[in-house]
């Protein structure tokens, strides 16, 4: 069974409109109370409170599916076609087709059921056009650029004062943004371009660093303390999240080092010193005993954002929370 688009849209209203009643203490009860045992009064801010990710997810995933649903009309309109239209020309049109390799492989991985080669082809039809429909959303928010104005919500706050950075910029700024990452952190390579995008935009309007943190510093933890006392961690950072194979190889650090303003002999007697890392180690016990113990994680003014998708939210979030101006 399938849904149109405009069913989705007031399903979604309603989910929406129901969550929003639910995160609304003074509509909920006497005083804001969500139950009571005897004299114990439960708050509903206490039961929001142990929700708020998932309440955020869900209203997340329906705000995107509105927006979604709007960028399709307002397209549209611009191209003065219907939204069936649209879906067919952009998506059902410009869908990948099954091929016979595509349908061999899906019934080798899924070997366990016998399958028809109708049904498969089936299947593999709503993938694909699923694939497509996601690409061209992307396509259209790129274009039309809507502004997000709910973010997810910080778990903690966190005492910055004694953790050990790395840089981005040199602007001390009442306005602080951290990015913890690890090299063996997919997610945060994935997401470094972003953060640099963002860290380059408001350059004048924040300081924006970097922890790095893992469970032993080895070499790499070394080469950036080294980089860090003459000023070039970033540099560092960059050219070796782009060689993340031979970040633990000696050699790559000296070949680039031969290559760069780098005071050789400073760099090499810092790298051989194992001691260097002891503030990144100092740093790492502090986040773990504030219960920091995961990479990727965003601390923004204090306060600890740990959404698997925060970097989708950072820029909008230091707008409209935090008012920094570009």
């Amino acid at each position: 069974m399938t849904i149109s688009l405009k069913s989705k849209h007031t399903l979604l209203l309603l989910i929406l409109n129901i969550l929003g009643s639910c995160i609304s203490p003074e509509k909920n009860g006497a005083e804001g109370l969500a139950a009571r045992i005897g004299d114990l009064e439960i708050k509903m801010q206490y039961v929001d409170s142990l929700i708020s990710g998932d309440l955020f997810n869900l209203r997340i995933i329906g705000l995107k599916q509105i927006i979604n649903d709007q960028l399709l009309h307002l397209e549209a309109k611009e191209r003065n076609i219907s939204v069936d239209k649209l879906i067919e020309t952009e998506i059902l049109n410009k869908s990948t087709l099954p091929t016979e390799d595509d349908i061999r492989e899906f019934m080798i991985i899924n070997q366990s059921i016998e399958w028809e080669t109708r049904v498969v082809e089936k299947i593999l039809n709503e993938i694909y056009q699923q694939e497509r429909k996601v690409e061209y959303e992307k396509y259209l928010v790129k274009k039309y650029k809507p502004d997000f104005l709910i973010f997810p919500p910080h778990t903690r706050l966190i005492n910055t004062t004694n953790l050990v950075t790395l840089n981005f910029n040199s602007i001390e700024n009442e306005n602080e943004i951290i990015f913890v990452f690890d090299f063996d952190c997919n997610h945060c390579i994935d997401i470094f371009d972003k953060f640099s995008v963002i860290a380059n935009k408001y350059n004048n309007e924040a300081s924006f660093r970097l922890i790095y943190l893992t469970g032993s510093y080895g070499l790499p933890g070394r080469a950036l303390m080294a980089a860090k006392r003459q000023g070039l961690e970033i540099l560092f950072l960059e050219r070796m999240l782009h060689s993340l194979n031979n970040i633990n190889e000696a050699g790559f650090y000296l070949e680039f080092v031969k290559n760069s303003s780098t005071n050789l002999e400073l760099f090499n007697s810092d790298l051989a010193d194992k001691m260097i890392t002891k503030d990144l180690m100092i740093t790492r016990d502090l986040l773990f005993s504030m219960g920091v113990k995961a990479t990727p994680v965003f601390i923004v003014n204090g306060f600890l954002f740990d959404h698997e998708d925060m970097i989708d939210y950072l820029e909008p979030l230091l707008i409209h929370k935090f008012r920094i101006k570009n």
